[in-house]
């Protein structure tokens, strides 16, 4: 085959590549963590540790759980001891989130229609020390 042939043939490869359809785009991106906007963003901040999950229904398609938290230290906002919070769960790519059972957890909720609710890009990317810094600085200003 000569070299001509073989671009020709490349080119039609990719024309077909792209005008091949495609699937459902579905993609969670979340941007670097600014403290201070997750922090104003947030109606509670707490620091726990999970006691249970269940899958409590669906939005759009995905499933969303509530996860029972032991509340060791309350940051912003009133909790009780025992807090649930709704999230969407499953495939993280997808915007799903899953708290660890094994370890502690910074958990920023919005309140709405009286329950509580986090979002995949409010999770706990930071160590908690950087959050305390940034309420600690807001309770000064």
């Amino acid at each position: 085959m000569s070299r001509t042939h073989l671009i020709q043939a490349a080119v039609l490869a990719i024309a077909l590549g792209l005008a091949a359809p495609a699937g459902p785009a579905c993609a969670c991106t979340c941007l670097p963590p600014d403290p201070a906007a997750q922090v104003d963003a947030a109606d509670v901040i707490f620091v726990g540790r999970v006691e249970r999950a269940a899958r409590v229904g669906e939005a759009g398609g995905r499933p969303i759980s509530a996860t029972i938290f032991r509340v060791e230290r309350s940051l912003k906002g009133d909790v009780g001891t025992w807090v649930a919070v709704r999230h969407q769960s499953g495939d993280s790519s997808l915007c799903g989130m899953q708290f660890d059972r094994d370890r502690e957890h910074v958990v920023f909720a919005r309140r709405a229609e009286g329950r509580l609710y986090a979002q995949a890009c409010s999770r706990d990317w930071l160590p908690r020390q950087r959050y305390e810094a940034e309420l600690s600085r807001d309770r000064q200003d």
